[in-house]
């Protein structure tokens, strides 16, 4: 490792070269900066993937061409192995359509090996190139933001009814190509108006953290746990067993919401009622499945609450 530092901020900086000329040509460009430049060096791929695992760096500088690597692959392997920070490649070869490629692979600049003793055209490049990969990190966060917004529920983290339906889209495609079936539970708690007024609305999110997070631990990680609005949830359970089974699985998620949350010191539960439709016998379409399990829900309310009751056509 060699180091020339002038002031408190260091940047660590990886070059992967082979060139002897080239290498010293970097070292002197990189020396008595406004900024400290902390570099390493490489000769082989192989070396850079045991360093790995060793050191961190804020940027790579990388010829294309190594000993034990060549051409776009060797971007492509730096790019996977160091996913978090920019790659400047170098390249004897003054090419548009390389720089474009090496941009494509994953690179976020391109330097010619003739501009090697411009010092403040290297310095400028790699400041450029961690200032646009750090925008780039900052949009696919954001991306990632607002996607979990359009599919997650806020509160519980758990899918929400857009999701819902698109898992379902999935699952019936699925179902239809296996010939299997899968189960639809609608959940509503009971008593959890009397959470919020009692309690009020923050501690009715707690409850309703809880709960999803107790369904959660219950089922398996094919299973879906939704929640559909307000205090409704949906289950969706592929490849799912006889009606007696899917029962019994419905009676120990009950039992599991109606154990009591303890908020501010004080102890407060709610209860489930849960309607059952079955792929394909109770419809094919995600809406009909939803809506008569639905229907089965009300009934198990009318039935006197904590109940389980499976669709029937007679209760339309």
């Amino acid at each position: 490792m060699e180091a020339k530092l002038n002031e408190t901020e260091v940047y660590r900086v990886l070059v992967v070269e082979d060139d002897d000329i080239d290498r010293v040509a970097i070292k002197r460009a990189l020396r008595n900066q406004s900024v400290e430049y902390c570099l390493v060096f490489s000769y082989l791929m192989s070396e850079v993937k045991n360093l790995v695992e060793n050191h961190s760096f804020d940027v790579v500088l990388t010829d294309m061409n190594l000993p034990d690597s060549a051409g776009l692959l060797t971007i492509q392997t730096i790019v996977e192995l160091f996913p978090s920070i920019p790659v400047i490649v170098l390249s004897g070869t003054d090419s548009d359509e390389m720089a474009l490629e090496a941009v494509h692979s994953g690179a976020q600049d391109y330097l010619h090996k003739n501009y090697l003793a411009d010092a403040s055209l290297i310095t400028r490049t790699i400041r450029h190139a961690m200032e646009r990969f750090q925008l780039k990190l900052g949009d696919e966060k954001r991306q990632e933001k607002a996607l979990l917004s359009a599919q997650y529920d806020p509160c519980t983290k758990l899918p929400n009814r857009a999701l819902l339906f698109d898992r379902m889209d999935q699952i019936i495609t699925n179902a239809k190509r296996d010939r299997s079936s899968f189960t639809v539970l609608f959940i509503d708690l009971d008593e959890f108006k009397n959470v919020n007024d009692c309690f009020g609305h923050d501690a009715g999110d707690k409850v309703l953290i809880s709960v999803a997070t107790r369904m959660q631990h219950m089922l398996r990680e094919s299973d879906t746990v939704s929640r559909f609005g307000g205090d409704e949830f949906v289950v969706i359970l592929p490849n799912s067993a006889d009606c007696l089974s899917i029962k019994k699985i419905s009676q120990a998620l009950i039992k599991a919401i109606n154990l009591p949350v303890i908020i501010d010191g004080q102890s407060c539960s709610v209860g489930a009622s849960i309607g059952v439709s079955f792929y394909p016998e109770h419809g094919v379409q995600p809406k009909r499945l939803i809506k008569n399990a639905d229907l089965a829900m009300y009934q198990a309310k009318e039935n006197g609450r904590n109940k389980v009751q499976v669709f029937s056509y007679d209760l339309y």
